[in-house]
C-alpha cells in the first residue's frame, strides 16, 4: 500500500498550503483590463477566467481524488499501528491470539503547536503591544515540517476526516491483555505520543463502553454532521483505563464489526476470569 500512498495531498484537502496562484491571476488579469490597450483587455479577461477555473478545481474537482489519498494513509497506519503494537510490547502475534487482535481508530485531540502558543498571547495584547512583539514572535515561530497539525472535514460522502489519528490494538494471551495506543500525524506518518499497558485477565473488572455526539459544519451542505466518539473502558480495580476511542459517522459500516469485536473481548475476559476460579 506504501507504494501508492501520496501524502503530500492530504494537507491540500484540509485547505493547508493551498497555491496562492488562483489570487495572483486574479489580481494581475483586474490589473490588464486598466491598461488601454486591446492586447491586455485580451490577457486580463483570458486570467480572470483562468483564475476562475484553477480556484474551481482546487475547491471542488480535487477532492475527490485527495479524499482517496486521505483514506489511503488512515488504513496505512492502522495497519501499521499493529506492527509497531508487536515491537513496542515486545510479543510475537503467534502468542497472543487467542481471538483476533481488536484495532479501534478515532480522531486524536489536537496538538498545542508554537504557532498555537504565540497567537494566543498576541490576541491577549492590545494593538501596540502585538506590533511591538510581532518580529520576536516571528523568531520564535520555528516548525518543523512534521510537526503534526490538527485538519478536520467533512467529506463528499458526509464521512468525516482528519488528519491526527488516535489508533489502539488489543492482543488477547492466555494470561493477559494487551494493549498499544498511538496519535498519529497521516500527514506524515509521524508518531507523536505512544503507550502501552498490559493486564490480567483476572484483574480485569469490567469493560464498558460509553457515546458522545458531536458535529462538524460541512461547508459543502452548509448544515452540521453528527459523528459519534466512543470509548472503551478497561475497568480494574479501584482504577479505571480509558482513552479508547473510534470516530464514525452515523450509519457508518464498520460500527457493527467493531461492536462484535468489544462483545468478542468482553466474552473472552469472562470465560478467562471463570478459569481462574
Amino acid at each position: 500500500m506504501k507504494k501508492n500512498l501520496n501524502r503530500s495531498n492530504i494537507r491540500p484537502y484540509f485547505g493547508s498550503g493551498r497555491s496562492g496562484v488562483p489570487l495572483k491571476v486574479l489580481v494581475a488579469g483586474i490589473v490588464c483590463l486598466f491598461i488601454p490597450n486591446g492586447f491586455f483587455t485580451m490577457i486580463g479577461v483570458i486570467a480572470i477566467v483562468a483564475a476562475v477555473a484553477i480556484w474551481f478545481y482546487n475547491r471542488y474537482l480535487t477532492d475527490f481524488t485527495h479524499e482517496e489519498d486521505v483514506d489511503k494513509a488512515m488504513a496505512y497506519e492502522e495497519e501499521q499501528s499493529k506492527k509497531r503494537a508487536l515491537e513496542r510490547l515486545g510479543i510475537v502475534e503467534e502468542q497472543v491470539s487467542l481471538i483476533d487482535p481488536i484495532i479501534t481508530s478515532g480522531m486524536a485531540s489536537r496538538v498545542i503547536t508554537a504557532s498555537d502558543k504565540i497567537e494566543f498571547e498576541q490576541n491577549t495584547k492590545g494593538f501596540f503591544g502585538r506590533m511591538l512583539n510581532k518580529k520576536n514572535a516571528q523568531k520564535q515561530l520555528i516548525e518543523n515540517d512534521d510537526d503534526p497539525k490538527f485538519f478536520v472535514k467533512v467529506g463528499s460522502d458526509d464521512k468525516l476526516r482528519y488528519t491526527l489519528v488516535h489508533n489502539t490494538v488489543y492482543f488477547f494471551g492466555d494470561s493477559q491483555l494487551y494493549i498499544y495506543w498511538e496519535n498519529v500525524d497521516i500527514a506524515t506518518g509521524f508518531v507523536y505520543e505512544s503507550g502501552t499497558n498490559e493486564f490480567f485477565y483476572k484483574d480485569i473488572e469490567a469493560v464498558s463502553t460509553s457515546q458522545v455526539c458531536d458535529k462538524q459544519f460541512s461547508s459543502k451542505k452548509k448544515q452540521y454532521i453528527r459523528y459519534i466518539n466512543e470509548y472503551v473502558s478497561i475497568v480494574l480495580s479501584g482504577t479505571d483505563y480509558s482513552g479508547t476511542f473510534r470516530t464514525f459517522t452515523e450509519g457508518s459500516v464498520d460500527k457493527k464489526e467493531i461492536a462484535d469485536q468489544i462483545f468478542a473481548m468482553r466474552n473472552l475476559i469472562r470465560d478467562k476470569k471463570m478459569e481462574e476460579k
